[in-house]
């Protein structure tokens, strides 16, 4: 048998294989967290088998040069994967299981760039000649593989998610099998000696989620502090999986680094949103400025780029704290330009902050499940999950085997910083008398918060669809006038804004006004309130059920509006009444106890048909992007729910078009 290459370096497809499956093993049994024989086998074979479609004539022509590229009738009909894919689907015999996950990452190790799931496996034509050089391949493997030549019902291109009654499972095995292989096929093309020792194989792969250094705060001047040692003590009975339910301003950050300091893992810290990130990331330099922790590298990945670094930043997700947001983190697992960053996002430890922000019908949500279940299940990853207003969203990744740790228990919330009460009211519209009240008046829709700066007479409004510029203005101000380091007085010009407000900002006002959304919301803002107890005056929480159209169509978008007023009539109950942030929490808990059959219900419709979205997506691989005048709509496809409509408009006070937006 002739040499066959896998690339035109000159590497025979047979010590590329060979190497490819050395290193899938070793990361499968690093990763496992239970031993899975079966599992292992199919990433082996997957990776001894995945570049088979490279076997053909066509494509041997083209990396010896052959090829003429510009010549278009010579160019490949279908891709090494999708040859791969129809040649073991019509002949490999295999048990279902292991087939199905040889399959799977034989078509998906590369993504795909034409029609997809629309042709069977037997549409895909593959001369005679070809198909026995495949054969022969398969027996010089010496894998005791068996080609079955017996007819069969054509197989239909698989999906990269797939939905029904057992999705769950099969999308959490899948994903890890592709982790497997795609990382080893980064790695080992990045290998020039095929005779690598397994010993550093071993040691190449163990070390890719290690820091280069240990973290000593042992003698640091924090030990003595009452909530040092709380947030210290809470390290030691944090799991594998661990949830966190914490009040606002209890320190979070410090407790994810203090985590993080114990294991000595790369760390990266997700974020449901960019305003968070940021405010996380600011928050993490100043705590290892405070520790003198001056050797460790923390970048910002915020677009599909380090937006911010430290002095020793080294490559693009690449640090030993990557702060990023949902999407970077999730992106990986649907698109393939980010390949090789999956077994980071699966083996790393990883922080998840104020996790309750991402249920929605965009396929993010059940893409975030996935992996959730992915690394609880089957990983022995370390995930920390941090809120003050967790829900009951670990139902959804738990197993019978594998549960979920709740710290300090399953509906209960770590004591908040401070024991200044707060006054309730419950009302149908906004009353505000004094613009300069020092108010925050947080509304869902965002027509409703540009309307409501005008007819209260706010200073300043804050939403997610300021240009980035005019954003990160508005939240220097916010900082300035209204964070830790700003005078206390009451006399302050009220801000409106609408849910990028709430949640892990360190700014404090007098009083809330918010339109009620949820109960996590008005947990995650009322932490916006006399945050950290110091505000002499009495504070008040003003919980509003606006009736316009815009609160309703946005209520019902991000939420529900019957459990938006379920909600506003449970804590209608405590009106006019002084809380204090450890009874609001309670009162927290309380409802989510006593509803969490119908909340639990409204989680599982929301991943259901998120579900639906997500298998809709695919990793498209891109060729010879060049510069264009043309606008091209790519959007955001994990915050899609399939059904877009794009438009253009021009910036204010130019003749210049912003790009398609969904």
């Amino acid at each position: 048998m002739k040499i066959i290459k896998a690339k035109s370096s000159g590497m025979s497809l047979i010590d590329h294989s060979i190497l490819v499956s050395r290193f899938a093993i070793e990361i499968a049994k690093q990763s496992l967290l239970i031993k899975d024989e079966e599992l292992i086998e199919a990433i082996r074979l997957s990776a001894l088998l995945h570049d088979i479609g490279k076997c053909t004539n066509q494509f041997q022509k083209k990396v010896n040069g052959v090829i003429d590229e510009t010549n278009l009738e010579s160019k490949l009909k279908y891709r090494h994967n999708e040859v791969g894919w129809s040649f073991l689907s019509r002949f490999l015999d295999l048990p279902k299981r292991i087939l199905s996950i040889v399959l799977d990452n034989s078509y998906w190790h590369h993504g795909i760039s034409n029609k997809l799931s629309s042709y069977n496996d037997t549409d895909i034509e593959i001369i005679e000649s070809d198909i026995q050089i495949m054969k022969d391949y398969v027996t010089s493997l010496q894998s005791n593989l068996i080609l079955n030549e017996k007819e069969y019902k054509p197989k239909k291109a698989p999906k990269y998610y797939v939905t029904g009654d057992d999705a769950d499972d099969i999308n959490s095995e899948r994903l890890l099998a592709r982790t497997c292989l795609i990382s080893a096929d980064r790695l080992a093309s990045s290998i020039i000696d095929i005779t690598i020792s397994d010993e550093e194989i071993s040691k190449t792969i163990s070390n890719s989620n290690l820091r280069c250094c240990d973290v000593d705060i042992t003698s640091h001047i924090f030990y003595g502090n009452k909530r040092f040692l709380l947030q210290e003590h809470i390290t030691t009975k944090i799991g594998r999986t661990t949830q966190i339910n914490a009040p606002a301003g209890f320190g979070k950050t410090l407790l994810g680094l203090l985590w993080n300091f114990k294991t000595n893992r790369k760390l990266i810290w997700v974020c449901p949103r960019n305003i968070v990130a940021e405010s996380v990331y600011k928050s993490i330099l100043d705590e290892l400025k405070n520790f003198g922790v001056n050797y460790l590298s923390v970048e910002l990945y915020l677009g599909g780029e380090v937006k911010a670094s430290n002095d020793l930043f080294n490559g693009d997700f690449s640090s030993d704290i990557i702060v990023t947001n949902i999407d970077n983190y999730l992106s990986p697992s649907v698109d393939n330009r980010h390949g090789s960053r999956l077994y980071t996002i699966i083996n790393s430890d990883v922080i998840f902050d104020e996790f309750h922000e991402l249920v929605s019908e965009a396929a993010l949500f059940a893409c975030f499940i996935n992996i959730m279940k992915t690394r609880n299940q089957r990983t022995n990853s370390n995930t920390l999950l941090l809120s003050a207003s967790a829900t009951h969203m670990y139902r959804l990744w738990d197993s019978i085997n594998q549960k979920t740790i709740h710290l300090p228990e399953k509906g209960k919330h770590y004591p908040a910083p401070h024991k200044q009460a707060y006054l309730i009211h419950t009302n149908t519209e906004i009353n505000i008398s004094n613009k300069d009240d020092n108010n925050l008046i947080v509304l869902n829709a965002i027509g409703n918060a540009q309307t409501s700066k005008f007819t209260i007479g706010a200073d300043t409004l804050i939403h997610s669809k300021f240009e980035d510029i005019d954003k990160e203005r508005n939240i220097k101000k916010l900082y300035d006038f209204y964070g830790k380091e700003s005078e206390r007085n009451n006399i302050k010009p009220n801000i409106v804004g609408t849910h990028i407000i709430q949640a892990s900002l360190d700014v404090s006002f007098n009083n809330l006004y918010e339109s009620v959304l949820s109960p996590q919301s008005t947990v995650q803002r009322s932490g916006r309130c006399n945050r950290w107890g110091d505000i002499s005056s009495k504070s008040s929480l003003n919980i509003i059920r606006l009736i316009n159209k815009g609160e309703v169509s946005v209520r019902e978008l991000l939420y529900t509006n019957n459990l938006s007023n379920l909600w506003f009539e449970y804590i209608s109950r405590y009106n006019n009444k002084e809380i204090t942030l450890d009874e609001l929490y309670v009162i927290y808990n309380n409802f989510e106890s006593e509803n969490e059959d119908v909340l639990y219900r409204y989680l599982y419709d929301k991943y259901v048909s998120s579900l639906e979205s997500l298998s809709y997506i695919y990793p498209v691989k891109f060729f010879g992007i060049s510069n264009s005048d043309i606008k091209s709509a790519g959007g955001n496809k994990l915050r899609s729910s399939n059904f877009e409509i794009f438009v253009i408009c021009k910036y204010f006070n130019s003749e210049k078009y912003t790009n398609p937006y969904s």
